[in-house]
């Protein structure tokens, strides 16, 4: 996530104009079936991998440094930067009553955002006076950003459809919109980090969803298998090699393979938060290891702060560049600690890390699993 958005702040004049697809398995799949959709994927500025499956494929396949950059939370990413740097931002796509909800839910949480437009078209094909008209109106607001919430795979061929024709990057971000105005409920943090965000989906609307997902899920699997197949029997097996070491990244700490190292933080109940001492602790570690070059991973506890609500408030899905995975643990305060420890740990064996860095007593007493494991 923290890459990515500092590539788009970056490279923002190079990107105007041009699109940029944020990527899952339903995509995928549709692209590896139709070639046309396949070019637009392939002439997009960026590709970024929404569905956790893609990052977890693209590890094992050899981009050990791959990660999960979903548009619902790279979307506020942009928000706050953009509050600093004055961007501006247009909103294409979804019903005008989610429009309506979305603006002002961004005038609450983030009161410096430039929004110069929203526009919700017609739920049918635009005549091309339409589509002009809409074009001219985006350009004349003159936004950085244009986000839209048409789709798939609607809004990735819109975006290329009319790239070169628009002031402003295009970033396809489906039920983005929905998502921040608070209309569709997104998927706990747990379902996310396990994969199973397309099933919460499913409970909200299973009419629409069921079928697309049952299709495309179990193609990607079959997909994947048969490919795996292939390269078992050294059929056209591809090898990927990491990128040589530039003279800047001589210093960053490497971990396997020569990639950053890899830390998780077991142990403290959350960050940010001023809690106690192992919190402090853990949040300028962290901190530290990041500006170093590191990639830190922070398993907090779920639950209320009890040092103000400003930090519930600041909750998200990364902090000052460390990535925080909730853990979801009970109320009681006598299991709290050892549910959370135990959970934590056997997600943890998954992370590929160098370094697993339990803090207190308790959660230390779960150090034999990684040991044995």
């Amino acid at each position: 996530m923290e890459k990515t958005v500092s590539y788009i702040e970056q490279h923002l004049d190079e990107l105007k104009g041009h699109y940029i697809c944020v990527s899952n398995v339903h995509t995928t799949v549709t692209a590896y079936r139709d070639g046309e959709y396949r070019e637009v994927q392939n002439n997009a500025a960026m590709n970024i991998p929404d569905g956790k499956p893609l990052s977890i494929v693209q590890r094992h396949t050899g981009f050990k440094e791959a990660g999960r950059v979903p548009g619902p939370d790279l979307m506020p990413e942009i928000f706050r930067l953009s509050e600093k740097k004055g961007y501006r931002h247009y909103f294409y796509g979804s019903r005008q009553e989610t429009l309506d909800a979305l603006k002002v839910k961004l005038a609450e949480e983030y009161p410096k955002m430039n929004v110069v437009g929203m526009y919700s078209p017609p739920f049918r094909p635009m005549t091309e006076e339409e589509d002009e008209e809409a074009i001219r109106n985006i350009n004349e607001c003159n936004p950085d950003f244009i986000w839209i919430g048409l789709g798939a795979p609607k809004q990735e061929k819109w975006m290329a459809a009319h790239d070169g024709r628009v002031c402003g990057v295009m970033l396809g971000v489906g039920a983005g919109f929905d998502f921040h105005a608070g209309t569709i409920k997104r998927a706990p943090l747990w379902m996310q980090e396990f994969c199973m965000e397309w099933l919460f989906r499913i409970g909200q609307d299973p009419k629409r969803l069921f079928p697309r997902y049952l299709d495309t899920n179990f193609s990607f699997v079959f997909y994947l298998f048969r490919e795996w197949l292939k390269g078992k029997n050294g059929i056209d097996r591809k090898h990927y090699v990491s990128r040589p070491i530039s003279a800047c990244d001589k210093e960053i700490p490497r971990g396997k393979k020569g990639r950053p190292l890899r830390v998780a933080m077991i142990g403290h109940k959350r960050i940010p938060s001023r809690e106690g001492g192992v919190e402090i602790v853990v949040d300028e570690l962290s901190t530290r290891m990041v500006k170093l070059g590191c990639e830190v991973d922070a398993y907090n506890r779920y639950g209320k702060h009890t040092a103000g609500k400003r930090f519930d408030e600041r909750r998200g899905k990364y902090y000052n560049g460390i990535r925080l995975i909730t853990i979801p643990t009970p109320k009681s305060s006598s299991l709290n600690a050892i549910v959370y420890s135990f959970l934590a740990t056997l997600r943890s064996l998954f992370g590929g890390y160098d370094v697993i860095h339990f803090h207190a007593e308790g959660p230390c007493t779960m150090i034999c699993i990684p040991k044995i494991l």
